[in-house]
């Protein structure tokens, strides 16, 4: 079982209280760059499957592949997937602005992951000509980075970015020596340096068909607990958000719920929604197949363990997407799952399993409508 990259584990634990899902305990080391390969039961010599590439979140600052299990997803959808780890942090993003701690080790280590796939994916009965990347929050943002980069260049063919793109201001910066014990200035690349925004708008990404999404209430409850101010959970003072709200705060939120939920949407629009919808709009200018979903679906698996005014949470949607209630393994989901959940987890995973094998979501009794 690969170890988890080296990390600080209190924010890991803080946030993996918010998703009903367990994992193991394991070392947390430097020798960490280790991967999981899961193909489907039955594949015969010659077979050449989709390759499903995925990359986890949590802020280029935690996470690890063992919080993941791609063998729902590989098993439903006859694909075969790829589980990395890249190092996080200060060892993965360290950067004193020159050449000689440039940072972005941990992009780099992604793509290495991306070349092993090319290399090695076909002893496993995948096709390297077929390789989709996807993750979702920090796993998005490296999706959404990896398009952007020259160095991953042919490696991948199609792309998924759930609830994270590349010019996320809060994840970069222009002055990474002041930073230098922070994670530092992802925007700074060897190729080039300029901001991923400028980067998009001059059309110089990997022009592959695309899929990004988001749920309807990003800031509901794990970010929140993890970066919002306290007291969301029984509402909240219109002090203790007068000063970013200034400008937007409307007369209807009368009370500390209706201020919560204001505060939460317009934090989740700010810094997820808008990035995400300007990122479709480059692809979209430049020709490029873009699909964009909005997941809202809060799952019941949560039972009583999150507050009920919490629609579909950050991360709520990579549960259905990688089939976490069909989950028997190292991962197992802890709370109760309808059998209307388990049809919806199927239908998620053939949606971006269609988009793995040709570059359209839809597919054989699929359509938006569904």
């Amino acid at each position: 079982m690969p170890k988890m990259c080296l990390q600080d584990t209190a924010p890991v634990e803080e946030a993996w209280k918010t998703v009903p899902l367990t994992y193991p305990s394991v070392e947390i080391p430097e020798d960490c760059l280790y991967l999981y390969v899961y193909r489907p039961t039955g594949t015969a010599s010659g077979d050449k499957l989709p390759v499903m590439m995925w990359i986890h979140g949590g802020g280029l600052a935690a996470g690890g592949a063992l919080q993941y299990d791609g063998s729902p997803l590989a098993a439903y959808q006859n694909v075969v997937v790829v589980v990395i780890q890249y190092r996080l942090s200060i060892l993965g993003f360290l950067s004193k602005g020159d050449q000689h701690t440039p940072g972005n080790w941990g992009f780099l280590d992604q793509i290495a992951g991306l070349q092993w796939v090319r290399d090695n994916i076909a002893a496993f009965n995948g096709d390297p000509n077929s390789v989709t990347i996807f993750g979702q929050s920090a796993g998005g943002i490296s999706v959404s980075m990896l398009e952007l980069s020259p160095l991953a260049e042919d490696l991948f063919h199609k792309a998924i970015a759930m609830s994270g793109v590349a010019p996320l201001e809060a994840h970069y910066t222009s002055n990474p020596l002041a930073m230098a014990q922070m994670i530092a200035n992802l925007s700074d690349c060897e190729s080039s340096n300029s901001p991923p925004e400028k980067v998009l708008k001059h059309q110089e990404f990997q022009k592959v068909p695309i899929m990004i999404g988001l749920t309807n209430h990003e800031f509901g409850w794990m970010l929140p607990k993890l970066l919002g101010p306290p007291g969301g959970d029984h509402g909240m003072k219109r002090e203790d958000v007068k000063s970013v709200m200034n400008m937007f705060f409307p007369a209807r939120a009368d009370s500390p719920e209706n201020v919560r939920d204001v505060f939460t949407e317009i934090l989740g629009d700010m810094v997820l929604v808008l990035p995400v919808l300007k990122v479709a709009a480059y692809h979209r200018d430049a020709g490029v197949a873009v699909y964009v979903y909005e997941f809202q679906h809060s799952p019941l698996m949560h039972g009583s363990t999150r507050p009920t005014f919490v629609k579909a949470d950050h991360y709520d949607d990579a549960l259905f997407f990688l089939g976490a209630c069909f989950c028997t393994g190292h991962t197992v989901a802890t709370g109760h799952v309808s059998q209307e959940e388990e049809e919806l987890s199927k239908l998620a995973m053939a949606y971006i399993a269609n988009f793995a094998r040709s570059g359209s979501a839809n597919g054989p009794r699929l359509s938006a409508k569904d």
